[in-house]
Order: structure tokens, then C-alpha cells, then sequence
């Protein structure tokens, strides 16, 4: 099964896309989206890519956080590594 994941970077989200036969688009399923700002573990201040692995597992980089997080499929945080050398900005 193909799956399409964004994230919203306004509302710092992560979510699928579903298609809107209305709108002839996608739309983002805000139930099943996870997520909030903050620098705490899950948390987002700018999150800037996504990619499903083949096990289904999420992993979101965060630009802001310098960050690459791990989600299981439902969005329950897994972890997350920084790259060596990491700055961290208030």
C-alpha cells in the first residue's frame, strides 16, 4: 500500500494525506496527525522532511532541532538521533 505523509510546518504536524474528491486534491487527515511545537522529545519546531520505512516507521527530520526522530506508524515516539557536534539554539 502506497502512503503519502506531510508535515505541516506551521502547525508543526505530521499526518497523511487522504484524497478530497470535492476539492479534486489531497487533504491532510488531522486525526490521525501527531504532534506539537516544543524542543522535547516528539516535539517539533520545524519539521522538515518525512520518509516511511518498509516497516511502516515515520522519520521526520526537524531542521530547527537539528534532529531525525523515529515514530511508529501510529505516531508514538520512538527516538531520535543529532548529528555529532550538535548546537542547540533557545
Amino acid at each position: 500500500m502506497t502512503r503519502l505523509v506531510i508535515s505541516m510546518l506551521v502547525l508543526s504536524l505530521i499526518g497523511p494525506c487522504i484524497p478530497d474528491s470535492q476539492a479534486a486534491s489531497l487533504r491532510v487527515s488531522r486525526e490521525f496527525a501527531f504532534g506539537q511545537q516544543g524542543g522535547g522529545d516528539g516535539e517539533f519546531r520545524f519539521p522538515s522532511g518525512v520518509a516511511v520505512e518498509a516497516s511502516g516507521n515515520l522519520l521526520v527530520t526537524d531542521y530547527r532541532r537539528e534532529t531525525l526522530s523515529r515514530f511508529s506508524g501510529a505516531g508514538q515516539y520512538l527516538g531520535e538521533v543529532r548529528p555529532a557536534g550538535n548546537r542547540l539554539e533557545g
